[in-house]
């Protein structure tokens, strides 16, 4: 019995060490299939683009359609292939076919960018430090997980480590 118990505790500990140490690899887009018949019905819209993103340092522009990928036009492919398509397994980059008003059809090869599963985004850090910031417009109320009282007494701080 405590042989399966410890077998079932080194398993856990084993996986949950494996996905905190998988790679996230991202293109620095988030897309939607088109509904509008006015642009890109059935196909994937650029909805956004992360800045400083392997995306936008390709030159990838919010409300540019996905044309193909990796030569593969998107009409051909369904939205779960779409999406498996844009982080292949196993290849660091992808080619993408994408138009707008501008160009009507251009191709730009994009560049995944991987981090550990268990790193911090960008995000994250600026709203944990937010609160530190000089620029910061809006009033924030600081709560101590303790109880705290007030003494006349004189604290000698050079004690404290």
């Amino acid at each position: 019995m405590k042989r399966a118990i410890l077998s079932v505790l080194l398993l856990f500990a084993f996986l949950t060490g494996f996905a905190q140490n998988r790679n996230i690899c991202r293109l620095g887009i988030t897309y939607d299939i088109s509904q509008s018949d006015h642009w890109g019905k059935g196909k994937p819209v650029i909805t956004s683009v992360i800045p400083y993103s392997p995306a936008e340092l390709a030159g990838v522009k919010t409300s540019d359609i996905i044309i193909a990928i990796d030569g593969i036009q998107t009409t051909d492919i369904s939205p779960e292939e779409i999406g498996e398509m844009l982080n292949p397994a196993g290849k660091n980059e992808v080619l993408l076919t994408i138009g707008n008003l501008a160009n009507p059809a251009k191709q730009v090869l994009v560049k995944k960018e991987c981090k550990k599963g268990n790193a911090i985004t960008e995000e994250q850090l600026a709203t944990a430090f937010s609160m530190y910031s000089l620029e910061t417009t809006s009033e924030r109320e600081f709560v101590c997980p303790f109880k705290t009282t007030v003494t006349a007494d004189p604290v000698d701080f050079g004690k404290f480590k």
